[in-house]
C-alpha cells in the first residue's frame, strides 16, 4: 500500500474502525448512499445532529478521512450544513458523484412524445418494500379514476407488500387499472409507454429508477423526500414534488391524485416536463460520470 492508493469504504459501520486502525498510507474515504440523518434528525434538546447508524462512525471520525462522497449535490450541501451544525467546521472535503449513469444506447433512443404513449398511463418501478409505500400510490388510483376512468398504473417489482396492492385492487375493483407485472429486466419500452412515473418512497439517497424515468422522458410525480427525487427533478422544476408528513401518508395519496389529474388536464405542461426530463438526463451520461471520477481522483 502506498500514498498513491485510494480506498473507498462503503457502509463502514463494521469495517471502518479496522481500516482506520491500520494506519496505512493510502487515501481513505467513504460513500454515503442513503439519507445520512436519523429519522429524528436534529435533537434540539442537546443541540447535535443524530446520524444514520450506518454512517455514525465515519461522521464522528470525519477528521481522520481524506474525503467523503455523496450521490447528489443536494445531499452534499445538506451534509456540509449538518457538520457545521455539529460544530465541525473543517470536515473532510465532500464530493458529489452520482451512483448511476445513462448509457449511450439509452440516450440515443428515439424520443417518444407524450401523445404517442398510452393515454393516462402511469408507471412505478421498485421493490415492493415498506419504505417504498406502494399503498400510497395504489390509493391514488381510484381518485384519479373518478376523472379518468381509463387510467392505468403499471407496477414493476416484487416484494411482500404486493399484498397491499392486491387488497386495493380488490377493494376498489381496479383489476383493469392496476397491472402488476412482477420483476423485469426489460424496461425501456414500459418507461417510454408511460406518461408519468410515480414514487411514494420516503428514503431514496439517489434512486436509480428516477434516472431511468427521466432518461426515457417520463415525467416524475413523487413525494418530496431527500435526496434523489429532488435532484432528478431540479427541485421540482422538472416534474412534481409532493410535500408530506410521515405521520399522515393518507393525505399524500390525495395530493398525488390531484397532481396527476392536473398534468393529465394539461398535456402541454406534461410534454414540457417530458422534454426537460430527456434533456436533464444528459447530465448523467456514462461519459459525464466517468469524468467526475477522474476530476475527483485528481484532487486527492
Amino acid at each position: 500500500v502506498t500514498s498513491d492508493d485510494v480506498l473507498i469504504v462503503d457502509r463502514g459501520d463494521i469495517d471502518a474502525p479496522a481500516v482506520l486502525a491500520a494506519k496505512l498510507p493510502w487515501k481513505i474515504g467513504f460513500v454515503v448512499h442513503a439519507e445520512h440523518r436519523s429519522p429524528d434528525e436534529r435533537d434540539q434538546a442537546i443541540g447535535v445532529m443524530l446520524w444514520n447508524n450506518y454512517y455514525e462512525f465515519e461522521f464522528d471520525h470525519i477528521d481522520k478521512y481524506d474525503y467523503a462522497i455523496t450521490a447528489t449535490e443536494t445531499e452534499k450541501k445538506q451534509l456540509e450544513e449538518d457538520f457545521a451544525f455539529n460544530g465541525n467546521q473543517n470536515p473532510a472535503p465532500i464530493f458529489a458523484i452520482p451512483v448511476g449513469s445513462v448509457s449511450k444506447a439509452v440516450l440515443d433512443r428515439k424520443h417518444v412524445k407524450v401523445a404517442d404513449r398510452e393515454p393516462h398511463s402511469l408507471i412505478t418501478v421498485s421493490r415492493l418494500a415498506p419504505e417504498k409505500h406502494v399503498d400510497v400510490i395504489g390509493n391514488a388510483i381510484p381518485l384519479i379514476k373518478e376523472k379518468y376512468p381509463d387510467v392505468k398504473l403499471h407496477v414493476y417489482g416484487v416484494g411482500k407488500h404486493k399484498e397491499d396492492l392486491d387488497k386495493i385492487i380488490e377493494e376498489h375493483s381496479l383489476q383493469d387499472n392496476i397491472i402488476l407485472h412482477g420483476h423485469s429486466y426489460e424496461l425501456d419500452e414500459p418507461y417510454e409507454n408511460a406518461q408519468i412515473y410515480l414514487s411514494a418512497s420516503t428514503s431514496e439517497g439517489f434512486g436509480l429508477t428516477y434516472l431511468e424515468a427521466i432518461s426515457h422522458g417520463t415525467t416524475i410525480v413523487g413525494l418530496n423526500a431527500p435526496y434523489g427525487i429532488q435532484e432528478m427533478t431540479d427541485q421540482g422544476k422538472v416534474g412534481t414534488l409532493i410535500d408530506y408528513k410521515r405521520s399522515d401518508l393518507k393525505s399524500a395519496s390525495k395530493k398525488m391524485a390531484e397532481e396527476v389529474i392536473a398534468l393529465f388536464d394539461n398535456p402541454e405542461q406534461l410534454q414540457k416536463y417530458s422534454d426537460e426530463s430527456y434533456a436533464r438526463s444528459l447530465n448523467y451520461s456514462s461519459e459525464s460520470i466517468a469524468k467526475k471520477y477522474e476530476e475527483w481522483l485528481e484532487t486527492l
